[in-house]
């Protein structure tokens, strides 16, 4: 039967194990976002104004796709 130094010792050695892992992860993390941050990345810088007008194409595009299911169900647009 262990006695209660040994408990000790056993709970002692489980949390230094627990914080040397956690110690590790976070370690390795700060190194991972260190090495992700040194590549190049290349994003275009895309305005608000940029978004709208490509979403308006894309309106305009859908709207010319379906023109003839949108005079069909609204006549009054076929002069459009």
């Amino acid at each position: 039967m262990p006695t209660a130094i040994e408990l000790c010792a056993a709970a002692v050695a489980e949390v230094v194990r627990t914080a040397a892992t956690l110690v590790a992860r976070c370690y390795w993390r700060a190194r991972q976002k260190e090495w992700r941050s040194r590549l190049p990345v290349s994003r275009p810088q895309v305005s608000r104004l940029q978004l709208i007008i490509v979403g308006l194409i894309l309106a305009a595009a859908a709207i010319i796709g379906w023109r003839t299911d949108l005079v069909g169900a609204m006549p009054q647009t076929a002069s459009f």
